[in-house]
């Protein structure tokens, strides 16, 4: 199979399962978050700050961040927002007690993933619907905001979540998002002790890395 061909394959493929995808999450933002949000946000609200500096992982897109995540949450203990509790965007805190009970997991045969995205159920997750909870949506979420961006409410809920997961699994919270790096200052408001790790890499490699990235998923 050529290139042309397997690049066919490859958005067909994403082609095919988009029909299900959006009936899916038609159904948790309809069904499943109104119901379970209510339910959450009294564990949350007033939690406080979380036990261990969370760590934000950020950088330019293709520059390797998604492979430093899962190094990350493979050599050491941390925890993480899962492919499990992403899907549970309002209330990740309640989809975090059966990851405790059955465990996270990462392959430990490779570190492959598909643009950002990291294959298994229980495997570590950027988080986007649950970050745009607090940063807005679509693409508002990915520019440039004050520290004071964020209602009292919702800077309590975003630390709350973040402080509970991190006590539920007695572990520092990591996670690795592009969209973190214009969310700076409200994310060190909320998080006054967060560690921040911004990852370079040489301009031309990754421009060459983004041609390729629209090339596969838009084909032109």
């Amino acid at each position: 199979m050529n290139q042309v061909e397997r690049k066919s394959v490859q958005k067909y493929k994403m082609e095919r399962h988009r029909p299900l995808k959006d009936l899916l999450k038609s159904f948790q933002q309809l069904i499943v978050w109104p119901i379970l949000k209510p339910i959450e946000t009294p564990l949350i609200r007033y939690k406080g700050q979380p036990k261990y500096p969370p760590i934000f992982v950020t950088g330019p897109p293709r520059s390797g961040s998604t492979l430093l995540y899962q190094l990350i949450c493979k050599g050491l203990k941390v925890c993480y927002l899962t492919n499990f509790m992403r899907c549970f965007a309002t209330s990740p805190v309640l989809a975090s007690i059966p990851i405790k009970l059955i465990g996270t997991g990462i392959s430990k045969e490779n570190y492959n993933s598909w643009y950002g995205v990291i294959r298994g159920w229980n495997a570590p997750s950027q988080g986007i619907d649950f970050w745009r909870r607090f940063f807005g949506k679509e693409f508002y979420c990915y520019m440039h905001m004050d520290a004071d961006c964020l209602k009292v409410n919702a800077m309590r809920d975003m630390v709350g979540t973040i402080s509970f997961i991190e006590s539920l699994f007695n572990l520092p919270f990591v996670n690795k998002w592009q969209g973190h790096a214009v969310h700076i200052l409200p994310l060190v408001k909320s998080f006054p002790n967060a560690i921040f790790i911004r990852i370079t890499r040489e301009p031309i490699q990754m421009s060459q890395s983004l041609l390729k990235c629209r090339l596969d998923l838009l084909g032109d």
